[in-house]
Order: structure tokens, then sequence, then C-alpha cells
């Protein structure tokens, strides 16, 4: 007889997920991660869409709640909940492993996020402990423009240097709810 070896579990689960949540939230946990998409050995692909976020962050909007790897291949999906929930984020560790390999189709991906979610929705991530060269992707993102035929086209917006902030720390430091200037005057003073 086949074993059921199936591990996924849902963020909406009342009876598993729901106790977790309410427990995170009573010991001052501001956001718990996913890996969605994208499966890995066992994993189903369907059991990694985005779409359990949605209750779970309506249920507790005190908890923010970040989704790896855009949700591919439920990349609509997941920047359509993010764009609707204050406290879903979109971690982006696969798109720039494949932005070298595609990298039309991640501009896509990347202007329909900043189009639909906006840049403080969007956190900066790597898979640094399989692809460990990660400054490559720095340096991408650092440099980065939208093609004006992409923004003429379909209206994705400019990678301006206010959006790279976001996307390579203060989206982060919102969904941990992190004061960056409050971080930044303690710094300061230690420094002084």
């Amino acid at each position: 007889q086949a074993q059921d070896i199936r591990t996924a579990w849902r963020a909406d689960d009342e009876e598993l997920a729901y106790p977790l949540w309410e427990k995170a939230i009573k010991l001052g946990i501001k956001a718990v991660q996913f890996h969605k998409g994208l499966p890995l050995g066992w994993q189903r692909v369907e059991d990694l869409a985005p779409n359990d976020l949605q209750r779970a962050a309506y249920d507790f909007p005190n908890l923010n709640f970040g989704a790896h790897h855009f949700g591919d291949p439920y990349v609509a999906e997941m920047i359509d909940i993010a764009s609707r929930f204050s406290n879903i984020f979109i971690i982006m560790p696969i798109w720039f492993n494949l932005y070298f390999v595609q990298p039309w189709e991640m501009l896509h991906r990347l202007g329909k996020a900043l189009l639909l979610a906006g840049p403080e929705k969007l956190c900066y991530g790597t898979d640094a402990f399989v692809w460990p060269g990660v400054q490559a992707y720095i340096d991408l993102l650092a440099d980065l423009e939208m093609p004006e035929e992409l923004q003429d086209k379909f209206g994705y917006p400019e990678i301006t240097n206010d959006v790279r902030r976001k996307i390579f720390g203060e989206s982060f430091a919102n969904m941990f709810d992190i004061d960056l200037n409050e971080q930044a005057k303690k710094l300061s003073v230690t420094n002084a």
C-alpha cells in the first residue's frame, strides 16, 4: 500500500495553523514566511499555491505573511493577493536567479508587481544557500532599469532609487515592524 508522503499544510488551517499564529502574536512575532511555488522533492506544486494566505491574513491582520519565489507558477495570483492585503509581502529569491535566464519574463513579473502591489510589498531575498554568489543579484538590482518599451506598452513604473531602497530593505523593515529611523538614531548614538 502506498504511503501518503505529503507534508503540506495550509496557512488558513484553523486547527493546525491558527494556534501557531495566535502564539506568534503573543510572543511578539511580527512576520511569518512561506515557501510558495517551485516544489522541491515530493512537494506538489498545487500545495504551494498562495491562496491559503488570504484568509489567514484577513483573520490575523496584526501578523505579516511573506511568500517566497513570487508564488511561481502562481505569479498572477501572488501579485493579486499581495495587492489586496496590507500584511502580505512578496519575497523575491527565485526572481533574481531566473532573470539571468529569462530577463524579459522577469521584467514583466517585476513590472506587474510594482504596478499592482507596489514596491513596499517587494522584499529582496536570495537562495544564497543554493546559489551563494549573491553579489551578482545585488549588482543586478542596483543597476536595473525598467525598459521604456515596457513602461510605455504596459504602464510599468520606473525603477527608481526609492524603489530599490524599498526592495533592498525598507519593505522587510516594514514587514517586521522595524522603525529604520529609530534604528539609525540608536546606531549613531552607539557609534558616537
